[in-house]
């Protein structure tokens, strides 16, 4: 793919409104990272639900649906920290409906939870079909020039 082109996906990944915004990026490091919010923004949209489950199956079937049109976003799951405004949101929100799980009575239930809830979604949001079946990836959902395995 010639560079202009990739540089086109990538700031509309980003939602940037020109292709020159990649100027302003330090590395790919912190491109992943952008790109990776701007997933996240469209997650955060969830809107909670009555009751905790409710709010935590809306929170993980956003993130499958997000991570099954952006395959490499299912790669970068679990990879490393996401520390970005939507992805802190998406976090709290996830934190605020498990809080409410029965069981959870303290940090240390409510981090065993997260983990678990995170460990499930990252195993059934990366590389299947909305069915559960095994899906290839389309060369337009993934970042340019990104290994498949997640950020080096």
């Amino acid at each position: 793919m010639p560079a202009a082109k990739s540089r086109r996906v990538v700031s509309a990944v980003i939602a940037a409104a020109s292709p020159r915004r990649h100027d302003y990026v330090l590395n790919r490091s912190e491109l992943l990272d952008l790109m990776v919010d701007g997933v996240y923004a469209r997650i955060a949209g969830t809107a909670p639900k009555d009751g905790w489950r409710a709010t935590a199956r809306a929170l993980a079937r956003a993130t499958r649906e997000a991570a099954l049109d952006h395959e490499w976003f299912a790669d970068l799951l679990g990879a490393r920290p996401h520390l970005g405004p939507h992805a802190l949101a998406v976090g709290e929100a996830t934190a605020a409906a498990l809080a409410q799980a029965p069981g959870v009575r303290d940090i240390d239930d409510l981090q065993r939870a997260l983990g678990a809830f995170t460990r499930t979604l990252s195993g059934r949001s990366a590389g299947r079909s909305p069915s559960g079946a095994p899906r290839g990836r389309p060369a337009s959902t993934s970042p340019p020039g990104s290994p498949r395995s997640g950020p080096t």
